[in-house]
């Protein structure tokens, strides 16, 4: 990926900054970081849906709990867990270009 830039939605006044010694990069905000934002919009309700049970199980390390808190909780953190192993697989990708 030719763009190193990390950030998701760079700030101009961020990078022109960087050449003011009057004013400090670390006063403007980065936003999110490009893994943030691809994870919080890859789709992976289809994976979610159709995925096995011991895919699932193997991707959290453990059975699902049968409380159903525990379980709500649960299935959401493997949805987070399969969304930020989808935004590193794009990344790297990406990046051998």
């Amino acid at each position: 990926m030719s763009n190193k830039n990390l950030s998701a939605f760079p700030d101009p006044r961020r990078a022109a900054a960087q050449s003011f010694s009057n004013q400090a990069p670390e006063d403007f905000p980065t936003g999110l970081t490009k893994r943030e934002w691809m994870v919080a919009h890859i789709n992976v309700t289809n994976e979610m849906e159709n995925s096995s049970l011991t895919f699932i199980a193997e991707l959290m390390g453990k059975q699902p709990p049968s409380g159903i808190m525990e379980n709500h909780a649960y299935w959401n953190e493997a949805e987070a867990k399969l969304r930020v192993m989808k935004a590193d697989a794009l990344l790297a990708e990406l990046s051998k270009y």
